[in-house]
């Protein structure tokens, strides 16, 4: 059952990549990449805070406007890569894009309270999966989209609280055992992280592996 149920992703040849998510590795990232990207047999590379069978779980509250109780979702960051990386049905919307500024969530590290404060006060843009979308009260995929939301993902210091508009609902993606309840998650598009690098190869896995190692 287990291998046969819809995770929500194509597991085939699904390759992760280990070992680069230290904060010495941050300044390089894009590099490492854009490396990966050009070796041969590779479609597509993404990075992502949550990959396959993650070791963390990260929630936070997340809420309407005007609403003084909060639901928890998983949240999660991902870059524009991820959805067509894993396979992801997008639902409803669209994916994040690199060329749109408010897609953009990204802080300094180590915490910046100016920067979190301008961000609050512009507003960011994420992506929800089919069930947190539902959790949130929305009808449908297509009825979240262009909606606000708000995330408890700032510093306290700033009120805690990030507005946010939904531009996309994608399928629900089961990154953990079956034994594991399905987790609602928000996305955000961050381009700094502790991010798994995702790897989709064009046939067989092992050559590409043997050359991304």
């Amino acid at each position: 059952y287990a291998r046969t149920m819809d995770a929500g992703y194509r597991r085939d040849g699904l390759l992760q990549v280990h070992g680069l998510v230290a904060p010495q590795v941050e300044p390089v990232a894009r590099s490492i990449m854009d490396e990966v990207r050009r070796v041969p047999g590779v479609t597509s590379v993404a990075r992502t805070s949550i990959a396959i069978n993650p070791g963390n779980n990260s929630m936070t509250g997340v809420r309407l406007p005007g609403q003084t109780d909060s639901i928890q979702l998983g949240v999660y960051g991902m870059d524009p890569y991820v959805q067509d990386t894993l396979g992801m049905k997008l639902l409803a919307g669209r994916n994040f894009s690199e060329s749109v500024a408010m897609d953009d969530s990204t802080t300094p590290t180590p915490t910046d309270l100016a920067a979190e404060r301008a961000l609050a006060a512009r507003g960011t843009n994420v992506v929800l999966s089919e069930m947190a979308a539902k959790r949130l009260g929305f009808a449908s995929p297509q009825a979240a989209i262009g909606k606000q939301v708000q995330a408890n993902i700032l510093s306290s210091e700033v009120g805690g609280w990030l507005p946010a508009r939904v531009v996309g609902v994608v399928s629900d993606v089961r990154y953990r055992s079956v034994r594991q309840p399905l987790q609602p998650i928000v996305y955000f598009y961050q381009r700094r992280g502790n991010y798994t690098p995702v790897v989709r190869p064009n046939g067989g896995a092992k050559p590409v592996r043997q050359k991304v190692a």
